[in-house]
């Protein structure tokens, strides 16, 4: 079962990198090869298992809630430390801002800041004498996402390699030539583990899958940006179960990143669950059969011009009041949306709300030619959903943050089958959504803010 659900990812994902130059013919990349000559260069004769290869060629990082492990060979290059301290810089940004959405205690909370704020100390002196410098006593809590950074392409794919000679059934999961596009792999049967590449895929490899580039070619902050985002889901995944919904923690992980550093640009909203069962939750609603986690790699999608400054406010807004000028005989003026054919711009789509919990998962497949569009729409939705209901959910901002305390409460200790309508409804005495515009709801609140208070 297992083994056709990652067949199925593969071939979505070959949908989503077709725009890439550069894609290797199928059966083309040498996986054991890459595996093997990682191996050797790091000085090992057989595959060593995960726990053998971190303790023996990883440094460790504890930063709260997350364990970061860097290769020993990063840190002894010159300047090698610096990137990777402006990675735990922001994931130290990344748990004071989590702490705040879950600690309503006044007195635990600024427990949790003085450790942050011990944290930002270690982070520079480690970056001073980053092979070291010890791991602060006390700063991992219970069950760290473990973040395995991979500093450049050529580390990733020997990582590919590795996984698929230690674990012969990682090689159905990611011994395929599209893996070589890959920025990050989440390895769920080790303890939510992720490797994140430091790295994103040359456009261009021509055959060569150790061919990268910056991340902060586009953006001074890109690479925090990536890995934040890889980080919050990882987050999400420990913290919520794996059957949580998933346009909720998406969105969580997405608004995060601007929370912590201002914008989100990273070229895709998560990794993808590899070994997970497929359920209904693990699909943005109206986009079956490309799975919710794989977004469109599009740097310069209309949905990015602002990279989320505003929570991706004022995009929302622009594609709002278009769809209600399409849709200008219907009485519902909030809750359509006007998506574009990548291809061709003169060819239109107006999709219509609700577009989150359980009425969306009903609701009618978008057309595949406005498909791009409408994912990277609902990665800027779903985001913008959260931060609304962060700062927007109740009547004054301080209400709202301890409304959303109260959500994440839920989210934390949730019960068996509890659904994110529940959760809502429970919380904010109100249903999440209703397919009836009439009917007041949290996603028609927020429709309602969007067109008379964005930028």
């Amino acid at each position: 079962m297992a083994t056709a659900l990652a067949g199925t990812r593969f071939l979505a994902l070959l949908t989503l990198l077709a725009p890439f130059a550069g894609l290797p013919a199928q059966g083309k990349v040498d996986w054991a090869g890459l595996g093997n000559g990682y191996l050797k260069e790091i000085g090992e004769t057989e595959p060593p298992t995960l726990s053998d290869l971190l303790d023996r060629h990883y440094v460790r990082l504890l930063l709260g809630d997350f364990d970061v492990r860097v290769p020993k060979a990063q840190i002894a290059k010159p300047k090698g430390a610096a990137p990777i301290a402006a990675v735990a810089e922001a994931l130290v940004g990344l748990q004071e801002r989590l702490d705040e959405l879950t600690t309503a205690d006044a007195k635990v909370l600024a427990s949790k800041r003085e450790e942050t704020t011990a944290l930002r100390r270690y982070v520079t002196a480690w970056r001073s004498k980053p092979a070291t410098t010890p791991a602060p006593s006390g700063s991992s809590r219970d069950n760290p996402c473990v973040l395995i950074l991979a500093p450049d392409r050529k580390t990733f794919v020997g990582l590919v390699g590795w996984l698929g000679l230690w674990k012969k059934q990682y090689q159905d999961y990611w011994w395929n030539d599209g893996t070589a596009q890959f920025a990050d792999l989440h390895v769920e049967d080790e303890g939510e583990v992720q490797i994140v590449a430091l790295e994103y895929a040359a456009p261009a490899q021509n055959g060569n899958v150790m061919l990268g580039f910056d991340m902060n070619t586009r953006e001074k902050t890109g690479l925090q940006q990536h890995v934040l985002q890889r980080a919050g889901m990882s987050w999400c995944w420990r913290s919520f179960g794996p059957d949580s919904d998933l346009s909720f923690t998406l969105g969580l992980a997405t608004a995060l990143v601007v929370d912590v550093l201002g914008q989100n640009n990273a070229r895709s909203g998560g990794s993808n669950k590899g070994s997970t069962t497929e359920g209904r939750n693990a699909f943005i609603p109206g986009a079956p059969g490309r799975g919710g986690a794989m977004e469109m790699v599009n740097a310069d999608s209309a949905w990015r011009l602002s990279q989320g400054q505003d929570w991706f406010t004022r995009p929302l807004r622009q594609a709002q009041t278009a769809g209600e000028h399409a849709a200008k005989d219907s009485k519902d003026r909030l809750g359509h949306f006007l998506m574009r054919d990548a291809k061709d711009e003169s060819k239109r789509q107006v999709v219509d709300g609700p577009f989150l919990g359980a009425t969306a998962m009903a609701r009618d497949e978008v057309p595949a030619q406005f498909l791009d569009d409408y994912l990277e729409f609902h990665r800027a939705y779903r985001a913008g959903f959260v931060h609304w209901l962060q700062d927007h959910g109740d009547k004054t901002k301080a209400a709202s943050l301890a409304r959303f305390r109260e959500l994440m409460s839920l989210f934390l200790d949730k019960k068996p089958g509890a659904t994110l309508d529940a959760m809502c409804e429970a919380t904010y005495g109100l249903p999440l959504s209703a397919k009836d515009a009439a009917t007041d709801t949290l996603e028609r609140r927020f429709l309602a803010w969007l067109a008379t208070n964005s930028r």
